[in-house]
């Protein structure tokens, strides 16, 4: 699995084969690398050789646009070896880290040096981290990363839209599959402005003129639909970013507790699904909640607040 940063100058490697063995190819490979969702282009270029005394290793660094957000990129390489034309595509997978190698490292004393007794691999860390980042998810039910996207809500008469989605901005509305609003187009047939409200779980309509009451107005003849209202049963799709701007304290501090338990002995029991252990005169029974939460009792209830949040807070 191939996975970097969101923000960073991410490089992806490739290692060009002949019959299972490492040779250099005619040329250096070129890669071209498109979003895998939309397809769009997000950059080309030319793979550098690592290092003269090994044949055939290359990589390529990723420009910052390409690791802004959250995203899966797909990577073609294009090479030739013996005049034989060859081709291989991967997957990258661009994503936030809920806490950096480093703020791990420190956080729990860690060290770098191989010959230090609470030594861990950079590598080690690292997969241990998504690890617990992936299991947060799955407990919260949402991810804390950043990224494009589109989510659908249904109007219910008001002028604020409840998003199921925390956002953090906004730059197209469609009504029941039309186009209403596209912002960078400078095109709006909905007749207001819109924006996210300051939680980002909702769209709200701005007022025309302070002090308006839009539920109140007339209606807009043009649409034929009540002014500053998104009208009830009506499908939504609101295009932006979505996501979180950065990464909740709680959030890392539960990072750190999972961190810290997918790298200790007792990991071992819950991947397991070890439920009880016996050994002589000590008897260790785990609770059925190891296995329906995080497996940390105290990371969950670090969680809980954000397993609770309800979109009717705007």
């Amino acid at each position: 699995m191939i996975e970097v940063y969101t923000g960073s100058l991410g490089k992806i490697n490739l290692t060009t084969y002949e019959d299972g063995v490492p040779v250099e190819p005619d040329a250096a490979p070129t890669v071209t690398i498109v979003d895998a969702e939309t397809g769009s282009s997000v950059a080309t270029g030319t793979a550098v050789l690592i290092d003269a005394d090994y044949e055939g290793e290359y990589e390529f660094t990723l420009p910052m646009s390409a690791t802004s957000t959250d995203r899966v990129l797909k990577a073609t390489w294009s090479y030739t070896i013996s005049s034989k034309n060859m081709q291989e595509v991967e997957y990258v997978y661009v994503t936030t880290p809920y806490a950096t190698i480093d703020e791990i490292m420190a956080e729990l004393g860690y060290s770098s040096q191989s010959q230090d007794a609470n030594y861990f691999s950079y590598d080690k860390v690292k997969s241990a981290e998504r690890v617990a980042r992936m299991m947060i998810n799955d407990y919260l039910g949402f991810s804390l990363g950043k990224y494009t996207g589109t989510i659908v809500a249904y109007g219910d008469g008001a002028d604020v839209l409840i998003l199921p989605t925390k956002m953090l901005s906004v730059t197209k509305l469609t009504e029941n599959d039309r186009v209403v609003v596209d912002i960078p187009e400078d095109y709006n047939q909905f007749g207001y402005d819109i924006e996210i409200t300051e939680t980002g779980y909702g769209l709200r309509i701005i007022a025309q003129t302070p002090g308006d009451d839009i539920s109140e107005q007339e209606y807009y003849d043009i649409l034929n639909l009540r002014a500053g209202q998104f009208r009830n049963g009506y499908r939504y799709e609101v295009t932006g970013i979505v996501g979180w701007n950065y990464i909740p304290v709680e959030v890392k501090q539960a990072m750190f507790l999972l961190v810290n338990d997918l790298l200790c002995n007792d990991s071992t029991w819950r991947a397991k699904y070890v439920k009880k252990i016996n050994s002589g005169q000590m008897s260790v029974e785990l609770s059925s909640l190891t296995f329906t939460g995080t497996g940390n009792a105290l990371a969950d209830s670090i969680l809980q607040k954000f397993k609770s949040i309800q979109a009717v807070v705007i």
